[in-house]
């Protein structure tokens, strides 16, 4: 009877390992941002959490911080940059020395937010989910 148990045990096991290698296997799957960190799966019906890379977090515009000296370059009526807003040109005089500048980050560098579409990293036997990018 001792051996049918061991043999019932290792096919439970065997069975499950399977199951859980066919829905959560390690690999790539696209989903939708939900929330903070939560995300649909397209292959999952329920909600998960998930890890982020950094480069995905970026809040703040990005600056650029222009060279010392007298330097002539377009800028529009407001102080934006001509290519985005207006026309004209103004100089920064020698003794004004460094300034920044805000820069229009690109929608698609943008922090996440929810509606995105995503590709998700499945890893750790599918017990982490890693948001590895934004798909446009």
């Amino acid at each position: 009877m001792q051996v049918l148990d061991e043999i019932a045990r290792e096919l439970q096991k065997k069975q499950n390992n399977t199951l859980r290698a066919a829905l959560f296997n390690t690999g790539l799957v696209l989903g939708t941002m939900t929330g903070h960190k939560k995300v649909k799966l397209d292959n999952f019906k329920h909600e998960v959490s998930c890890m982020l890379l950094h480069y995905l977090t970026v809040n703040e515009p990005y600056m650029q911080k222009t060279a010392q000296g007298q330097g002539s370059h377009p800028h529009g009526p407001s102080g934006e940059h001509s290519q985005y807003q207006g026309s004209g040109q103004h100089s920064h005089p020698e003794s004004e020395g460094n300034h920044i500048h805000d820069l229009v980050t690109p929608e698609p560098l943008k922090s996440l937010k929810t509606g995105d579409r995503v590709l998700v990293a499945i890893v750790n036997k599918g017990s982490d989910h890693v948001i590895v990018g934004r798909v446009v």
